[in-house]
């Protein structure tokens, strides 16, 4: 990797990790952002630095929003709650049963 800031470095790596996660190669998301296929290797190698709208493309891509990408912790927690507000009553109660059992 080039001398690239720590803040580059972490942005590519997180880049790698949400490709990774989705089980999507190098190969397949440098073809399905139109360009050739050492591309997106090239870029998390260091390489090639990206713009911001290949940035927007490629977690458009992974269907990552850039909220969840720069705010993992607080996404998980957003989503956390959507899903307890969306229990029934009798769900919430068994899910504070277990929470209060944790004590």
């Amino acid at each position: 990797m080039k001398d690239l800031s720590n803040e580059y470095k972490n942005i590519l790596y997180k880049i790698g990790y949400y490709r990774n996660k989705k089980n999507m190669s190098a190969y397949a998301l440098s073809l399905a952002l139109g360009k050739e296929q050492s591309y997106m290797y090239r870029v998390e190698k260091g390489d090639i630095m990206i713009s911001l709208q290949i940035f927007l493309d490629i977690l458009t891509i992974l269907d990552v929003s850039t909220f969840e990408f720069f705010c993992p912790d607080v996404y998980k927690d957003v989503e956390n709650i959507k899903l307890l507000k969306s229990l029934n009553e009798k769900e919430t109660e068994a899910v504070l049963t277990l929470l209060k059992l944790r004590k």
